[in-house]
């Protein structure tokens, strides 16, 4: 398993300047992961496509939560009009589509090449090794913390898949 860091407790203030993935839950297999860029959040759920929503609703239901979450920062700040248009092209998850789908296809167009990435523990390597990456956050993931690194946990598409069909119900 792949271990990232060094992860620092979110100063929410970073938000609003940067672009970046945030993976909810992100101790389950699989998390939920959504795009931050500039205070707005994006993302493809079972049910809806949250497109551009101010990212402070998001972070008020990890906070009443306490959902442990992963903040990655990118080195580069995303433009907002094509995450938006890109996320507005999708409808929600269906045939096979995962929450990460949008993502990749807006870091291949703005980033770096992405390739067949299918999961958040092949693509944030691939982007630290593209040196895409600025930095690691979190909220109430203490305890999944080893020496300020957190570790990516394995899955498959079977779980995705899995999760997706019990989210759908």
């Amino acid at each position: 398993m792949d271990r990232v860091g060094p992860v620092s407790i979110l100063n929410e203030q970073i938000l609003q300047l940067n672009s970046g993935i945030v993976l909810i839950n992100a101790h389950k297999k699989p998390p939920h992961l959504g795009l931050f860029s500039l205070n707005k959040y994006f993302s493809l759920t079972a049910t809806e496509v949250q497109n551009n929503l101010d990212l402070s609703i998001i972070l008020q239901v990890i906070h009443r939560k306490k959902i442990p979450s992963l903040f990655i920062i990118f080195n580069k700040k995303l433009n907002n009009s094509l995450v938006e248009k890109t996320f507005s092209s999708y409808t929600n998850l269906k045939d096979g589509t995962t929450c990460i789908n949008p993502i990749n296809k807006l870091i291949d167009q703005q980033l770096c090449n992405v390739n067949n990435v299918q999961f958040i523990y092949e693509l944030i390597p691939l982007l630290a090794k593209a040196n895409e990456l600025k930095s690691y956050h979190h909220l109430y993931c203490d305890t999944y913390l080893s020496d300020e690194l957190f570790e990516l946990r394995k899955y498959s598409m079977e779980d995705v898949l899995n999760r997706i069909k019990s989210l759908v119900k």
